[in-house]
């Protein structure tokens, strides 16, 4: 008999047969049996006849053909790189397309996710998902990710788009693979434009590999990998800036006599906005500057006040919080 590996797609997470037991339903194709789901499926195919605990079967025969269109299997014995993981958390509209299916489907809380299935977070969604290794992944807004389930040094995730923040997953981008190194490692990883990939670790030691150099990335410190290019030289991050961590007090003075700015070296630019309201809902400066830029308000904006408020960006291009607005009087 001859079972379709590709066809055989792992669907739904089936209602527990035993207190506490983890289910995952096989959709059964013309021609399977016991003994071939078994071989494909298992970790020991010899212990086919434990399938029969948990399905009504015509017979108990494993090379008789299987009635379908499901068969409900213990999630502890299926092999490692056919097990789920799980959608845990999810805001707004998450998307998800299946292994060889040609269209998107809405995704759902708690929803089962399985080998080389995509999902997409649209504008403002996001996404958590646990594999059943208890590696955890955070997918944000406008984030294109493939999920391959833990199996050897495959990576568990091709970031394909956008961002995401991983606790000890394995990532593989257009541009690097990202291997966590320790086991409480924790880092994100985004997707420029120019399809350059920038990693932060916020917890632990990080591999980042590209262009066959790889560099060793520690708790604090993040690189870039440009297109084509090996991974630059780690460098220290601002604490704002480390995923994870609380937000920074804004560095520099806002409301000096003479509205020079003051900055430091943690950062290497900073995006500046200055407006009538303090909502700033009507902004007369909005501008992004290097750090050895400093704007002269006085200069720049006609007399009258204002409020003023700026985000620091990192040396690897991440832009802060803005800081709480700050009033001026220009003269």
């Amino acid at each position: 008999m001859k079972t379709v590996l590709g066809a055989m797609i792992i669907v739904l997470f089936a209602a527990p047969c035993r207190a506490g037991e983890e289910m995952q339903s096989l959709q059964v194709k013309p021609g399977d049996t016991l003994r071939s789901v078994s071989e494909v499926y298992l970790k020991d195919p010899k212990r086919w006849s434990e399938l029969l605990k948990y399905n009504r079967l015509p017979a108990a025969d494993p090379s008789a053909a299987l009635p379908g269109p499901a068969l409900k299997v213990p999630a502890a014995l299926v092999k490692d790189q056919y097990r789920a993981a799980r959608l845990v958390y999810l805001v707004k509209e998450v998307l998800l397309r299946r292994t060889g299916a040609g269209g998107w489907e809405t995704a759902g809380a708690m929803m089962a996710l399985f080998r080389n299935d995509t999902l997409y977070t649209r504008a403002g969604a996001r996404a958590d998902i646990k594999f059943h290794t208890g590696e955890r992944l955070s997918l944000a807004p406008n984030t294109l990710a493939v999920l391959h389930p833990p199996a050897g040094k495959e990576a568990q995730v091709e970031m394909v788009a956008g961002e995401l923040k991983s606790a000890r997953t394995r990532v593989l981008t257009r541009s690097a693979l990202i291997t966590p190194k320790s086991k409480n490692a924790e880092f994100s990883a985004r997707i420029g434009t120019d399809f350059s990939t920038v990693v932060r670790v916020s917890r632990g030691v990080v591999d980042v590999e590209a262009q066959g150099k790889k560099v060793e990335v520690r708790e604090g410190y993040g690189v870039r990998v440009g297109a084509d290019m090996a991974p630059s030289a780690p460098v220290k991050l601002p604490k704002s800036a480390r995923p994870g961590s609380a937000p920074a007090a804004p560095q520099g003075d806002l409301s000096v006599p003479d509205r020079k700015l003051v900055m430091t070296d943690a950062v290497s630019g900073f995006h500046l906005q200055v407006s009538r309201d303090k909502d700033f809902a009507v902004r007369v400066l909005d501008e992004t500057y290097l750090e050895v830029e400093r704007p002269d308000l006085d200069k720049l904006l006609p007399p009258g006040d204002y409020y003023v408020r700026m985000a620091l960006i990192d040396l690897l291009g991440y832009e802060g919080k803005f800081s709480a607005p700050r009033s001026i009087k220009i003269k």
